[in-house]
């Protein structure tokens, strides 16, 4: 349910702003849902970009990639990481095709809910094991920046959003945007490794 224009410019008074930056639908799962209210916001001043979000949780990336070709949004946020590449196959490519900005949610693999790793956690995976010597060959020194470089060096990614409420572990996940990122011949490397440790 959208909000009408009364209460968003209402939301703009209590934030003291004049607009906000980035208006998403939350989690699509019908190809019939409609932007339209956002679109008539953005043409209005009230919102910068719009776009919308999809979590693994229903992979149906059939009305992702409706939605986008009928409604063009700004940006696409979705679940990605290196044990769950679903994305990667079509919706990124997708985006890519029609110029969405991609915005990469659940970089290191998703927890449980309560805070516990799932089984596809990458942090899981590594633990107690030494990064690879050739990760240097892209600047990654540790094992957050080498599954965050990992997402960084796909040509469709626009931004991760690692999430943390550990100054240690941003300060950590910023060292990913530094320095040299994978190529398409180290990223499948990457790959091949991570599974083989799982």
């Amino acid at each position: 349910m959208f909000l009408n224009v009364g209460a968003l410019q209402a939301a703009l008074r209590r934030l003291q702003v004049s607009k906000i930056d980035l208006m998403q639908l939350h989690s699509v799962s019908w190809s019939w849902q409609n932007l339209g209210p956002l679109r008539d916001w953005k043409a209005q001043g009230l919102v910068r970009y719009i776009g919308i979000t999809k979590d693994s949780s229903n992979l149906n990336f059939d009305t992702v990639e409706s939605i986008m070709r009928r409604w063009k949004p700004d940006f696409l946020q979705i679940d990605c990481s290196m044990t769950n590449r679903e994305a990667e196959k079509r919706v990124l490519p997708a985006a890519a095709e029609l110029g969405v900005a991609t915005l990469i949610n659940e970089p290191f693999g998703g927890v449980r809910r309560g805070g516990s790793p799932s089984r596809h956690n990458l942090f899981r995976a590594a633990q107690g094991k030494p990064l690879p010597d050739w990760a240097s060959e892209f600047d990654a020194a540790t094992w957050g920046q080498f599954f965050l470089k990992y997402l960084l060096g796909h040509p469709a990614v626009t931004a991760v959003i690692p999430g943390t409420d550990k100054a240690a572990h941003m300060a950590d996940n910023l060292g990913a945007g530094r320095g040299r990122l994978p190529n398409a011949a180290q990223r499948q490397r990457m790959v091949q490794f991570i599974e083989e440790l799982a």
